[in-house]
Parts: structure tokens; sequence; C-alpha cells
């Protein structure tokens, strides 16, 4: 007897492809779309493995635009490395960065 319910072949492409720009291999921790705009969003990127970070491992973070992703929009820097971000849906231009260090991070995104 078949189920009534039968599972559908379901197909999806990949549409684009972020490259973290260090050398130094690290985890994306958490991404957020923009509030207003199907395109930007934005990564934090972090080594999940805190005790074999190393003190060159890059702390930036970055803002991409699905239509230019060979570059990032916006290098986001910090002093430990973002753990999670958000956009605040009140004000755009305003993201919030948690870090490993238990600081957050306000980022003002106007010009």
């Amino acid at each position: 007897e078949e189920p009534e319910h039968l599972p559908e072949n379901l197909s999806m492409k990949t549409i684009a492809l972020f490259k973290d720009p260090a050398d130094e291999k690290r985890s994306v921790t958490k991404i957020g779309w923009h509030p207003e705009g199907p395109t930007k969003m934005v990564g934090s990127y972090s080594n999940l493995r805190f005790q074999r970070t190393s003190d060159d491992m890059p702390t930036t973070s970055f803002i991409w635009d699905i239509n230019e992703r060979n570059v990032p929009l916006l290098e986001l820097r910090t002093g430990s490395p973002l753990i999670c971000c958000q956009y605040n849906m009140k004000n755009v231009e305003v993201l919030v960065g948690g870090c490993y260090n238990g600081l957050l991070n306000v980022y003002d995104l106007r010009p």
C-alpha cells in the first residue's frame, strides 16, 4: 500500500558563493539578511575552536551583496571575533554584533 502523500522531487541550484577573504580557515557563525532588501547580508566569521585560535587569526566580518560577490561591501573590524550579528529592524543603518570576549559592538553603517 502506498502512502497518501509522496515526497516531491525538489530541485534547487546555488546562485552565489561567498569566500572569506582571510587566509586562515574560519566558520561562518551567523548570517543576517538586510531588512530592506533581498541582496544584502551580513556574515560573522569566527574559529569555533577558540583554544586553537592563533594571535594572527583575523577578527573581521563582512557585509556582502549577492550581485557583487567577489568583494565584500564592508568590513566589520573588532578586537575579538564576532559570533553573531543582526541588523536593527527599525533603523537598518545600525548593526549589532556579539563578540567572543563578551562585548557587544554597535555599528553605524551610514557613510
